[in-house]
Order: structure tokens, then C-alpha cells, then sequence
């Protein structure tokens, strides 16, 4: 057995199957450092949480948003790079050495901890800043380059979520805010969509490249000023809401996709957009279908009938959702550590095929089998290209995997593939392979205020957050603080909780406040950990007192 996992460790894919072929970040398949064991450069990531596909361009290029180095890259040709390439194109950092949030300030060149992108029919590029409350456009950055590589990206040219201003970071609702938002994905008549998580709501604008005004709402009952989990019921999901969406995708047909994460489940919307009849603002919904719960009003990880744990029909914490020129979906079931594909979404909810998990529908282990071009660890990304290639933001193991055409040769389904699942695994499907408890954390308070008490150009005592790994003390998981750090400027980490913390345990995080002048500011402390959906956030707020 193990002659066999070492071997398949070592050996890339080919057209139809789903063990990768290419690895970005690192090496080669069997490294997973940060940054290559490095500091910050060119070929190196670090918990990369999205890749998107810009196909206006013959050789379709790739994006990735590099999380916690806090910038975009890019790569001119996605088809073609060799496994460890360096990136062409940075976005939100002045080089490919620096990796800091809100680099310069706060500003059209500057990003936070970016966690998802996409790209229209021009090549235009859109880009989630979560801690900053926004989304940022960049008109074609490969065109700007005018040929010449490496090249430093330049300003963002659109920002929808702050009233037109580059420099405010206010986290709010209503038809020109978002909170926090996750996911973003344009359709093909170039109409952009916001998983905007912080108000459990999906946002899409009819023309962004020139309105940065929302037209239609999914979630929120129809309402642009609310901003709950699950609106419309006592807690309990319908087919009208969401709770902390952080994925969107739409299909050739403008069916769009929804990740509503705090539900553990998908939800598909039939054509929402030609359902408005041209009269906006408009309510989207409710959804058409439901992934990975077997009812619109059922919740919670691998919660399907059958409590088999993980199945071709559950989800666990997803993140991202895509589809391909076929309208086949993938969804990055982030908790299974897992990409799973659905041939006809529109009719099936049941998953074809799995990536990570050596083609096992009923195991969820992080790096099953060991590290290698076959394991995923925390999955948070994954795009499809113009040929039918997959890519997948392997967060915890810091890199990005590609498969070519993975789908091509045959559609493996869960019975269709004895073979391949008892040569990787041969007890696999026997007997289900235990879940590792997923890790816990608990974070108190979520928001911190700092009030309207401190002077301009002095800094406030420090407020601290508690951070605790709520984990089963007997069957629970470490987890693992990377670390803090707080935006805008005027906000500043004092003390810092970097460490493995076992079930049970805590730690503290101190934050000041420093204003400059008296307009109210808000912002987020970012917590970097290796638990579903990080990094974690806390809110936090001040107003600055005038000096006497």
C-alpha cells in the first residue's frame, strides 16, 4: 500500500482523470511551504483563496488572488505555464517582494487580503477586497502591460461598495454598500454579480463599467437595507434566503449559482435577470434547486438523509462555484477538502465526480493519501478554462493545482470508477473513511468600538479580542494562528496570538486606534488561521475627538 501512494504521489495526470498535472506556488507536488519556503516573490504563494479565467484573450491568462500576500498575480497564458512558474502581472502590491494590507494607504493601488475575482468578455477584471468592504475593476490589466513582462499592475479604475471613493473602507448596506463581501462572477452580457457575505445577500449590477449602483437583491426578502441570516424565517433557511454567501457563478443560459456557506449548500436561480422584465430595482428569487441539503429548509454540514457522513450529495463549509463551457458545475466543498463536478445541475443534484479524495465520494481527509498531485487541503477556489482545464485554489497547502481537461476521455460518476477508487484506496468503498472533526474557533467580541472619545493624533488603549479553539477537547484538531493584522492604518495590531492552539484552548489579539482626523472609521481586524473559511474578521469602528 504504501509502494502505491508514494508512486501515485509522484506521477501527474493526463486528460481525464483528476489527479493534476500542474502545480503553481510550488515546486512540485510534493512541497506545500509558504511561499516556497521563501519570502515573498514571484513563484511563491501563500493561502491562495480564488483563480479566475480571463478568456477575451486567445491564450486564456489566469489570475490568482493571492490572499495572505494581499495582492493579485497573473499569468499571461494559463494553458501553458510549467509547474512553479513565475507570475507576469501583480496587482496591489508596487513589486512582487511586498505582501502588506493596504500597502500606501488605502487607495485605488492598494488591496487587503483580496478573496476572490473574475473577468468579463473584455478582459476587464474584478476583484473582491473583503476587508475593505468593496469591489475593485481594472480595465484589461494584461493590455496595459503593452506586452512587456514582469509587469506591476496599475489602478484599480471602478469601486463599487464605497460610494465611488477609493478611500473609505465602511462596511454598510443598502444599493451602493457591501460588508464583507466573498464571491463575484459577470455574466455574459457583462452584468456583475457580489456574494456579499457581511449581509447575507447577492448583489448584481446591470452595467458596471458605468453604474456602481446595485439592480437586483437575492436574499434579504427583496429588501437593499437589511443585511440578516436567513431573513425571512426563525433562523431556518427557504429557498428566499441566504446566510454568508461567499461564491457566484453564472452559466451560457444566465443561470446563476449561489455558495450560501452558512447554509452548507448551493442554490441555483433560473435566468433571475430575464425574470425581472426589465424593471429595476428587482427582487431575485426565490432559487430553483438546492445542493448538498436534501430540502430548501435543512442546514448544516454533510446533512443529507442518509448521515453517512460526506457523500456525492453533501457539502461542508463551500467556498466557490464555476462552470465550464458545458454547463457542468464544480463547487470547492472547502470542509471535505474536496472539488466536486455535477454533469447536469439543472437536473441533478447528486456530485459525478470528486478531485482530492482519490475519486472517494464518502472521505473527507485533508492530503488523503499524503501530499501529492491527487490531495487537496481546505480547497477555497476553482475555474475553468476556454479547454476544458480545471484550476483549483488549494488553500492550506498554498498553491494552485491544475487538471487538464479532466472531464475529456470519460464522466466518472461514483459507481462508474471501481477500479481507479480500489487502486488509490482499496477499502475506500467498503467502508466510509472517518471525517477528522472539522476545527472550531470562536472569536469574542466580533466587533470592537472604540467610540468618539479619542484624540486626533493620539492612540487609543488597546482592545482585545479572545480567540479560542471551541474543538472537542478529545476528538478536535489544533489550530493554527498565522496571524493578525488590522486596516485602514488608523487601526494597528499591538499584541498578536501567533500560535497552535489545541481544543480548548485561547489566546488574545490587541488592536488601538490612532485617528487622524474626526470622520468615522471602520475597518477589520483579519485573523489568519487554517480553519474553514478563514481569515477571520472582527469588525472594528472609531470616530476621532478634536483635539482642544
Amino acid at each position: 500500500m504504501l509502494t502505491v501512494v508514494l508512486y501515485a504521489a509522484m506521477v501527474m495526470g493526463a486528460a481525464g482523470d483528476t489527479t493534476a498535472d500542474r502545480v503553481l506556488g510550488q515546486p512540485d507536488f510534493m512541497h506545500n511551504s509558504v511561499n516556497q519556503g521563501g519570502s515573498v516573490s514571484a513563484q511563491g504563494l501563500r493561502s491562495p483563496l480564488a483563480v479566475a479565467i480571463d478568456a477575451s484573450a486567445t491564450r486564456n491568462r489566469l489570475y490568482v488572488a493571492d490572499t495572505y500576500n494581499t495582492r493579485v498575480l497573473g499569468w499571461i497564458d494559463a494553458a501553458s505555464f510549467t509547474s512553479g512558474a513565475a507570475a507576469d502581472l501583480v496587482i496591489g502590491q508596487p513589486d512582487f517582494t511586498s505582501a502588506t494590507c493596504n500597502n500606501g494607504g488605502v487607495g485605488a493601488g492598494s488591496l487587503c487580503f483580496p478573496t476572490a475575482a473574475a473577468v468579463d468578455g473584455s478582459g476587464n477584471l474584478y476583484v473582491v477586497d473583503a476587508p475593505n468592504n468593496r469591489v475593485l475593476e481594472y480595465t484589461n490589466p494584461f493590455a496595459a502591460c503593452k506586452g512587456v513582462f514582469p509587469c506591476i499592475g496599475g489602478m484599480a479604475n471602478e469601486v463599487f461598495g464605497q460610494g465611488g471613493s477609493f478611500t473609505s473602507t465602511f462596511g454598510r448596506a443598502g444599493t451602493k454598500g457591501l460588508n464583507n463581501p466573498q464571491g463575484v462572477a459577470v455574466d455574459g452580457l457583462g452584468n456583475l454579480y457580489v456574494a456579499d457575505s457581511g449581509n447575507s445577500r447577492v448583489l448584481e449590477y446591470n452595467t458596471p463599467l458605468t453604474n456602481t449602483t446595485a439592480d437586483t437583491v437575492f436574499g434579504q426578502g427583496g429588501s437593499f437595507t437589511t443585511g440578516k441570516c436567513n431573513y425571512d424565517t426563525l433562523g431556518l433557511p427557504t429557498a428566499n434566503d441566504l446566510c454568508l454567501p461567499e461564491g457566484v457563478a453564472v452559466d451560457g443560459l444566465g443561470n446563476l449559482y449561489v455558495v450560501d456557506s452558512g447554509n452548507d449548500r448551493g442554490l441555483e436561480y433560473t435566468n433571475p435577470i430575464a425574470a425581472c422584465a426589465a424593471v429595476f430595482p428587482c427582487a431575485g428569487g426565490p432559487a430553483n434547486e438546492v445542493f448538498g441539503q436534501g430540502s430548501f429548509t435543512s442546514d448544516g454540514c454533510n446533512s443529507d438523509t442518509n448521515n453517512l457522513g460526506d457523500t456525492a450529495n453533501d457539502l461542508c463549509g463551500p467556498a466557490e462555484v464555476a462552470l465550464d463551457g458545458s454547463g457542468n458545475l464544480y463547487v470547492a466543498d472547502t470542509g471535505n477538502s474536496r472539488v466536486l463536478e455535477y454533469n447536469t445541475p439543472l437536473t441533478n443534484t447528486t456530485a459525478d465526480t470528486v478531485f482530492g479524495q482519490g475519486g472517494d465520494l464518502f472521505s473527507a481527509v485533508a492530503n488523503n493519501g499524503g501530499l501529492s498531485a491527487n490531495s487537496l487541503y481546505y480547497p477555497e477556489g476553482v475555474a475553468v478554462d476556454g479547454l476544458a482545464n480545471v484550476y483549483v485554489a488549494d488553500s492550506m497547502n498554498n498553491r494552485v493545482l491544475e487538471y487538464d481537461q479532466p472531464l475529456t476521455v470519460s464522466t466518472p460518476t461514483a459507481t462508474a470508477t471501481p477500479t481507479a477508487t480500489a487502486t488509490a484506496t482499496p477499502t475506500a468503498t467498503q467502508t466510509p473513511t472517518a471525517t477528522p472533526t472539522p476545527e472550531k474557533l470562536t472569536i469574542s467580541p466580533s466587533s470592537l468600538s472604540f467610540g468618539n472619545k479619542v484624540t486626533v493624533g493620539t492612540a487609543s488603549k488597546p482592545k482585545t479580542v479572545t480567540i479560542k479553539n471551541a474543538g472537542s477537547k478529545k476528538t478536535g484538531l489544533a489550530v493554527n494562528i498565522e496571524m493578525e493584522s488590522a486596516s485602514p492604518s488608523v487601526f494597528a495590531v499591538t499584541s498578536e496570538c501567533e500560535q497552535k492552539l489545541l481544543p480548548g484552548k485561547s489566546c488574545k489579539a490587541s488592536v488601538t486606534f490612532k485617528p487622524v482626523d474626526t470622520t468615522e472609521q471602520s475597518g477589520r481586524l483579519m485573523i489568519s488561521d487554517n480553519v474553514t473559511g478563514a481569515p477571520q474578521s472582527v469588525g472594528l469602528s472609531g470616530t476621532g475627538k478634536a483635539a482642544k
